[in-house]
């Protein structure tokens, strides 16, 4: 048996019901891999809360394929939903030894293979890549990257060349991965960068090449499609966050000289970013400032960024108290309410501005 039901489930004798449902994604009609689907659907589904899968026998079932079918399966997994994508890789995990899930990993998922050259020094940091990628951290730990951050400082010179050009191939997940492990590593700044500028746009407003500027300008850029709670929810500054751990006195600067280029939408987001109560920091206080002055400049068609900073008075309270012993913040904090000109504004905003003016 692949699944159990309790014996009043409406789909027990028309299965045909099943294509019905709005989550109903797959485009087949191989009966091998609807076997495959309708189990991961019905498993996913809240309309079928009482079936659950046999991993194990799902598994011989894929091993049974033939060839055809199983591209055909390839061919059909990017239809279905995330979560029903996400359950199959938790079964291919979970059910397999782990040669076999490179090898199902790999024929399953052939697109997201992206190593063009086999040469094994590169194979052994480009796998687990791979690898997380696929599976993601609901079930690869993030401490993974501690094992690969060695092999990469133990490559030659060569060898290095040969991933700075095989990276450039990688999905933008391998790269973003690639990135975070060699982060922290100043040594690698030249490969970090060269994936970056892979990736740019002609579009991007910036005109910075520093890789870690670079680094944040991609992320707004990337959260413009998002919905807000990318941003109210604090995702969008821990993200911001572990690129801001690597600054240096000298990225600070160039970041505040290169935000007038950035769009006003742009910078609504990025004080998003900075305005958070777990991650703001002095050096992102100091950004409110020239941010407020990039606004007021003649060429903005509006005052969106003042009015943001309103938005965020509650987190400038949490930043003011946190920073209030250093004898520059409270001249700041005056400047930023001088620059946003308005008298009242919202509760947040009264309450911020007793404890700097009396």
């Amino acid at each position: 048996m692949w699944f159990f039901r309790k014996k009043n489930n409406p789909f027990k004798k028309d299965s045909n019901n099943i294509k019905a449902l709005p989550e109903y994604q797959s485009k087949s009609q191989n009966s091998s891999i609807l076997k495959v689907y309708h189990a991961i659907m019905k498993e996913t589904s809240n309309s079928f809360w009482d079936f659950h899968v046999d991993k194990k026998a799902m598994i011989a079932h894929v091993e049974s394929m033939n060839k055809a079918s199983l591209k055909a399966l390839r061919e059909d997994i990017p239809n279905w939903t995330d979560s029903q994508r996400n359950y199959f890789r938790e079964i291919l995990w979970a059910a397999t030894d782990f040669d076999k899930t490179v090898r199902w990993a790999r024929i399953l998922f052939a697109d997201q293979w992206k190593l063009t050259k086999i040469r094994s020094t590169i194979y052994d940091i480009y796998l687990p890549i791979f690898l997380f990628s696929i599976f993601e951290i609901r079930i690869i730990d993030y401490t993974y990257r501690t094992d690969v951050l060695p092999k990469i400082k133990a490559l030659s010179a060569s060898d290095l060349q040969f991933l700075k050009e095989e990276a450039t191939q990688w999905t933008k997940d391998q790269q973003k991965e690639l990135q975070l492990i060699i982060g922290h590593t100043s040594n690698y700044d030249n490969l970090y960068l060269h994936i970056l500028t892979s990736r740019k746009s002609e579009s991007w407003k910036t005109q910075s090449t520093n890789p870690n500027i670079l680094a944040i300008y991609e992320i707004l850029v990337e959260s413009e499609n998002h919905d807000t709670d990318y941003w109210w929810c604090g995702i969008g500054a821990s993200d911001m966050a572990q690129v801001f751990y690597k600054f240096t006195p000298k990225d600070w600067q160039e970041l505040e000289e290169d935000l007038k280029y950035w769009t006003n939408f742009q910078l609504e987001m990025f004080i998003y970013g900075i305005l958070d109560e777990g991650f703001s920091n002095q050096q992102q206080f100091d950004l409110i400032i020239p941010l407020l002055k990039i606004g007021k400049l003649p060429d903005r068609q509006s005052n969106d960024i003042a009015f943001t900073v309103l938005d965020e008075m509650y987190f400038l309270d949490i930043l003011f108290e946190k920073l209030k012993e250093e004898p520059t913040t409270l001249p700041k904090m005056k400047e930023i309410f001088e620059l946003l000109e308005v008298e009242a504004y919202d509760e947040a905003f009264s309450i911020l501005k007793k404890k700097i003016y009396g």
